[in-house]
């Protein structure tokens, strides 16, 4: 029988087409580093079922047993209460100082999901910041409202200016909203595509973040998004790291609000010295044991 080659079906690659746009947004995260930076910040996504253009989102930060950077979305919010959360406050309840910094860094951040644009390269992505970032956005976007202006406008959208500046604990962010404004120039992939911000972080139950807490970093979580790439590299942890597996990790100092310095925390980590509380220990303050 000889083969007769098939014409492509429009309508199919079409769909295909649709389909790599929508995971082409998913990727990325815009990263603000010291320095002046201008955004758009777009609106709700698609799917969301508020009005409001960013997602909050409680993580918790920590560094496994080969030293790479983990982030957990907390149970909390889904289960009414976190095996991470507890074990953070069994440490902080220790007594012991180096153990209550280990609880600090353990406890759930807030972070704060944005699709935004770079005005200045046209890159497209996520931005997560901690509440001080927020705070500045949420301003300059009211004040825009306020004019009776809409800030994520695709026609006439507000150009933030963001400024970030120190690192650690000095990091400090400044964000202005700039007289011209922002006009989208390709309106069907830049706001048809938006990623589901409440997908980024991957889900877990209490008993998936148990098998984490005992060293099972590659436990599969129960929903989520894994095409985001860097998604553990953006954040990280502040005031402290824990180390997951044989031990726990010496703390480090850092801040909410910095986003940018995961590989120099990884790397300090592991050069801290002195003693390290076990895993044992933190099992049998949560009574696992």
């Amino acid at each position: 029988m000889t083969y007769k080659p098939r014409k492509i079906d429009p309508n199919e690659l079409n769909s295909a087409i649709d389909q790599r746009k929508s995971e082409a947004t998913t990727n990325n995260f815009i990263k603000i580093k010291n320095g002046k930076h201008f955004i758009h910040v777009f609106p709700a996504w698609k799917e969301s079922e508020s009005s409001l253009p960013h997602y909050a989102v409680q993580i918790h930060f920590m560094i496994d047993a080969e030293g790479k950077f983990r982030s957990y979305r907390c149970a909390k919010p889904a289960e009414g209460f976190c095996v991470l959360c507890k074990s953070a406050q069994a440490f902080m309840a220790s007594g012991n100082e180096e153990k209550k910094k280990q609880g600090q860094g353990m406890k759930a951040k807030k972070q704060f999901l944005y699709n935004v644009i770079t005005t200045l390269n046209n890159e497209q992505g996520i931005m997560a910041c901690g509440p001080k970032l927020h705070d500045e956005i949420q301003r300059e976007l009211n004040r825009d409202l306020a004019f009776g202006k809409d800030p994520c406008s695709y026609k006439d959208g507000l150009k933030i200016k963001v400024v970030r500046s120190g690192s650690g604990l000095d990091t400090e962010y400044e964000a202005m909203g700039e007289p011209e404004r922002y006009e989208c120039k390709d309106l069907e992939s830049q706001y048809e595509y938006l990623p589901q911000l409440d997908k980024t972080y991957d889900e877990y139950t209490n008993e998936q973040l148990t098998k984490v807490l005992e060293g099972d970093t590659d436990v599969v979580p129960s929903s989520g998004s894994r095409d985001v790439k860097d998604t553990k590299k953006f954040s990280k942890p502040a005031t402290g790291s824990t180390k997951l597996g044989s031990s726990l990790a010496e703390p480090v100092e850092v801040s909410d609000e910095d986003s940018e310095e995961v590989e120099e925390v990884v790397t300090q980590s592991k050069k801290t010295k002195g003693s390290k509380p076990s895993l044992e220990e933190a099992r049998k303050a949560l009574g696992l044991d």
